[in-house]
């Protein structure tokens, strides 16, 4: 998506919630004012004004009275979570393989930092997650929430919370695409039964086998986005004959 498909507005609040992703402007600290923020967009202070009315309203930004606008010191992750958006809106394959690579990274170091510093209450906790109900694996959507609470469930067990923000911050786009992968009963029972040997090796309180185990559980998943891909650049290539 290109900023001459979007408003002015929208452009902007992406800007600067992609400002404060980088950290440019960090949590806590004040922006820069309207006129500044202006001439470095190069627009006017109306949709600047209308932007940060916005990151206001969904907790990202706040007023203090005589001082100016600052980042809020602890930003909610469903604020933020949209500025990911345009990465996902094109029919762009190799855009889903990065998430897939960057998934593989976060979840792998996530298990390994619960295998480390989880509870024994929290691996109990995990440890229900692998006799999952068949409610689970109903529809693509059962299947891709229950899957998202047992890999939050590993983030917060990590004790790490910068972790478990970029955990919460992909998974939106992770969840849409587990809604695309279970495409029927039995890849979804499958999918959370590889949940198993995450499971045993955190309980073991084996950071490395975690990891691994973490990592393999989304092969099946790579190949998904191998055959997706290729289907996209045969359809690609059709069209330009």
């Amino acid at each position: 998506m290109t900023v001459q498909t979007i408003s002015v507005v929208d452009a902007v609040e992406r800007q600067i919630k992609e400002r404060i992703l980088e950290g440019a402007f960090p949590p806590g600290l004040q922006i820069p004012s309207e006129k500044s923020l202006g001439e470095t967009f190069g627009v006017s202070r109306l949709p600047i004004r209308e932007a940060i009315s916005r990151l206001k309203a969904v907790g990202v930004l706040r007023s203090r009275q005589g001082k100016g606008v600052f980042v809020e010191s602890e930003v909610k992750a469903s604020g933020l979570s949209d500025a990911l958006l345009p990465l996902f809106l094109s029919d762009r394959p190799d855009m889903s393989q990065k998430l897939f690579e960057t998934r593989s990274f976060l979840e792998g170091a996530i298990a390994g930092q619960a295998a480390i510093h989880g509870t024994e209450d929290e691996i109990r906790e995990l440890g229900q997650f692998a006799n999952f109900p068949s409610s689970a694996t109903a529809t693509a959507e059962a299947f891709a929430d229950y899957d998202s609470q047992f890999h939050d469930h590993l983030a917060t067990m990590a004790h790490n919370e910068f972790l478990l923000y970029l955990f919460r911050a992909l998974t939106p786009y992770i969840r849409n695409f587990l809604v695309c992968f279970g495409r029927n009963r039995t890849v979804r029972k499958a999918a959370l039964e590889r949940h198993s040997t995450i499971i045993e090796a955190v309980a073991k309180r084996d950071e490395q086998a975690a990891r691994e185990a973490s990592q393999d559980h989304l092969l099946p998943c790579f190949s998904a986005l191998e055959k997706s891909s290729a289907v996209v650049k045969a359809r690609h290539a059709a069209s330009q004959k």
